[in-house]
């Protein structure tokens, strides 16, 4: 857990510079791709799954809600959402110019041509009530180099983009177009 809110809120220019600061915090070594296989495991993501759900549901719970005092908003769960685009890792294959994803073999050019490394695009969304932040999707990259959030909302099911709100509920979102940064 110590290791996943780090990984989130530290600065660290790659997956490696993480895991070695983390190992000389702890002075115990750590296996680079062991720890990014154990990334990869089904049930590591349905934990992290519920554990969202529990935070989620125990924020929503405990935490002060500032929209209280706007009894027009009483019905609504309310959220802020951003997509999020961070450069292409390094050892992320280009893809070559004029070439779209789902055309390109993903393999490294063996001639000189132009190419491109697109980063891996995130949606995230702030309940703005409880102040619980959520990962709602990752880019298209298969059909986009780099999806539009709003194509990647439109893929989103209703039950998604609702988070758990009851029945009868309404839910309004506040999206960033404009660069706002929605956790000051």
């Amino acid at each position: 857990m110590e290791a996943g809110v780090r990984r989130c809120l530290g600065i660290f220019q790659s997956g490696r510079d993480f895991l070695q600061q983390l190992a000389d915090l702890h002075d115990t070594p750590i296996g680079v791709t062991t720890f990014f296989q154990s990334l990869k495991s089904k049930r590591r993501l349905r934990l992290l799954d519920e554990l969202l759900v529990q935070s989620r549901h125990r924020m929503r719970r405990d935490m002060p809600d500032a929209f209280t005092r706007h009894a027009c908003l009483d019905d609504f769960d309310l959220f802020a959402g951003d997509g999020h685009f961070i450069a292409a890792a390094s050892h992320d294959l280009p893809v070559p110019r004029g070439e779209s994803c789902a055309k390109s073999t993903r393999t490294a050019p063996t001639t000189r041509v132009a190419t491109t490394k697109y980063a891996t695009g995130h949606l995230y969304t702030l309940d703005l009530r409880s102040h619980a932040m959520s990962h709602l999707t990752v880019a298209d990259q298969i059909e986009r180099k780099k999806e539009h959030e709003m194509r990647a909302l439109k893929r989103q099911t209703a039950a998604a983009l609702r988070q758990g709100a009851p029945k009868g509920r309404k839910v309004l979102y506040v999206w960033d177009r404009a660069g706002i940064d929605f956790r000051q």
